[in-house]
């Protein structure tokens, strides 16, 4: 549910010589009005940088900035639907998974000139590789924890008891409590597929793929994608037997949870003692459950005896800046976004909110380095079984599995349906896509 908020914040700030997004250009622009779409923590964020920045300037221009609150999924949707219309927003903060589609759709102003310089120069390379598409940047990282692994409560599952899914299911289900995975969503359901022990990490991969058009007139653009997921070859069609034997029964029972509203509620009361999740959850339980929320890497799962260790996606958060603004709003964007991503800011970040920096300077500062979270501990464990999703998947390989899912839990197709339609929906995500100049679909 989207949360406007009508206060508007004026703030003064000092720009220097503003320059259209290409700096190259050096051609003056005046300072424009924002719409800045974020979530609540980082409105704050956002009030208190430009306080201090106000403080210590003294002849400043004046900016009228407005917020609109979603989080960073509830971004991408509304932003899809409206990106050229005059409501779109100027700036705002999504997960770094979602830059394939949203770039390759024409939607994303590029970094170019003095600021992609600056990107370059400050920023791990991990978050610069989520920041581009096609050899080309498209965003300010702001924080690299959008990776999920395992949180539990330990007073009811021990370090011992944690290694195995089954067995904490199995835990769950004879004490009348709770699991939370969302494998409903092609982000955390890729964490069975991408085992080593199953397709691999990267068994599911897409390819730009530029072709000259039949009438020779223009360069046509498609996406497919390379997988062994639905072949004999891998494992794959054996996760789904395991998907369905094993994980639906606990889900029609309700001890397998997809839904996140009551997640932080389940866990401060106990029905849900584990989740996999990102780092958010340390966040929201860190002061109620100080003494017994833990986090470790993901568990394995079990098929035949053999274990199958669950990987994660991994990602960035970033401020992407829309294509469609006007030229002013996107150099005053990019100003105001490079305040977001220094150093400074970074630290501020991760002591409020334990956001991880991307900032190379302040992931060596005593600010992080004293003070690592659970989080930052837990990410380095599922490090060797993790992958970067915007380097591997796109908006075709979410909306396929969502599909999958549905027939499975929804429709209630038994297994030798359910492993046609897994065969039938893996080929048709190989075969190559054109891109679609469209608001709702991407792809044709």
């Amino acid at each position: 549910m989207k949360k406007t908020l009508l206060n508007n914040l004026i703030f003064l700030i000092t720009l220097g010589c503003l320059t259209s997004c290409d700096v190259s250009t050096q051609q003056t622009v005046k300072t424009a009005d924002l719409n800045i779409w974020v979530n609540e923590n980082e409105k704050a964020i956002i009030e208190e940088v430009i306080e201090e920045w106000n403080e210590n300037h003294t002849k400043n221009q004046q900016f009228n900035v407005s917020y609109t609150i979603y989080d960073e999924t509830e971004c991408v949707e509304m932003f899809s639907e409206i990106y050229d219309d005059n409501d779109a927003p100027s700036m705002m903060l999504i997960d770094d998974k979602d830059i394939p589609t949203l770039a390759f759709s024409g939607m994303l102003e590029e970094v170019k000139g003095d600021k992609k310089d600056q990107l370059l120069l400050d920023n791990i390379e991990f978050s610069l590789k989520g920041s581009t598409f096609e050899s080309k940047l498209y965003s300010y990282p702001i924080s690299s924890d959008s990776g999920y692994f395992l949180w539990y409560n330990s007073e009811y599952l021990s370090k011992d008891s944690i290694s195995s899914l089954e067995d904490i299911l199995k835990y769950a289900k004879d004490n009348n409590k709770k699991v939370y995975f969302n494998f409903n969503d092609g982000y955390y359901l890729s964490s069975l597929f991408l085992s080593p022990s199953a397709c691999g990490l990267d068994s599911m991969k897409y390819e730009i793929i530029k072709e000259e058009s039949e009438d020779k007139k223009e360069i046509v653009t498609k996406v497919a994608y390379h997988t062994n997921w639905n072949e004999q070859s891998s494992k794959g069609l054996t996760v789904l037997n395991y998907m369905f034997n094993l994980l639906y029964p606990y889900y029609s029972s309700n001890t397998l949870v997809t839904d996140d509203t009551n997640l932080i509620d389940g866990f401060n009361d106990g029905s849900i003692i584990a989740a996999i999740y990102d780092s958010s959850v340390e966040l929201a339980l860190k002061d109620s459950m100080k003494n017994t929320l833990k986090a470790d890497k993901l568990p394995s799962y079990h098929i035949n005896n053999e274990a199958y260790q669950m990987v994660s996606y991994t990602g960035n958060k970033a401020y992407v800046i829309n294509k469609y603004a006007s030229v002013e709003e996107q150099v005053t964007a990019a100003s105001l976004a490079s305040l977001l991503i220094s150093k400074e800011t970074q630290l501020k970040r991760y002591e409020k909110y334990l956001a991880i920096p991307t900032n190379k300077s302040a992931l060596r500062d005593s600010v992080f380095i004293d003070n690592k979270s659970m989080s930052v501990e837990a990410l380095e464990k599922q490090k060797k079984y993790s992958i970067q999703a915007s380097l591997y998947v796109e908006n075709r390989y979410y909306e396929t599995i969502s599909y999958i899912v549905q027939k499975m839990y929804v429709d209630l197709l038994d297994s030798s349906e359910l492993r046609q339609l897994f065969i039938d929906e893996i080929n048709k995500l190989k075969e190559p896509k054109v891109k679609q100049e469209n608001k709702k679909n991407f792809f044709n």
